[in-house]
């Protein structure tokens, strides 16, 4: 029982770590650089972003099973090889993702009646970014690689509050 407290203990205060850093994000960072009649875009954005995740999550939901059930039973070839289908599908994903929000590129300016057109594609990016994190934090869930998922909740919101500084203000 230890490293389970141990591990729980330490996914708690680095996930709250992470929250402090989006709540920084959230009500200091974000409403000075986008004017306050926008701000109710921001949300809806996000959520979009979020739909690109849900195929990834069922393929990963299943995919941690078998991995984990590879490296008890010392099947080292099978997981290497689902690694490598895994990452060869999350690819072909991604260039699709791009080329139906390039092709449709019109429609969702329209309906999402975006401020700037560049924001669809930080959008996207988003997206892209959060199925590409599912992907790593379900393979350091199977592979047990705790310190790499504890790490997550605190990187993940590094990463968005060094985007947000740099892209930020590029795309309005």
């Amino acid at each position: 029982m230890g490293p389970l407290w141990w591990y729980a203990g330490l996914m708690f205060v680095c996930g709250r770590l992470g929250d402090l850093v989006n709540l920084y994000i959230g009500m200091f960072v974000v409403p000075d650089v986008i004017p306050a009649s926008d701000l109710g875009v921001v949300l809806p954005l996000m959520q979009l972003s979020n739909v690109l995740v849900l195929p990834v999550g069922i393929v990963m939901g299943a995919a941690r099973k078998y991995l984990n059930a590879f490296l008890v039973t010392g099947q080292d070839g099978k997981v290497k090889a689902l690694l490598r289908d895994l990452l060869t599908g999350m690819f072909v994903f991604t260039v699709l993702a791009a080329l139906v929000v390039g092709s449709m590129r019109a429609f969702f300016i329209r309906r999402l009646a975006l401020p700037s057109p560049a924001l669809l594609w930080l959008v996207l990016g988003l997206g892209i970014v959060n199925c590409w994190g599912a992907i790593a934090g379900s393979l350091a869930q199977g592979l047990r690689s705790f310190y790499r998922l504890v790490a997550g909740p605190v990187l993940g919101p590094m990463v968005r509050l060094a985007c947000t500084f740099l892209l930020l203000k590029r795309f309005l």
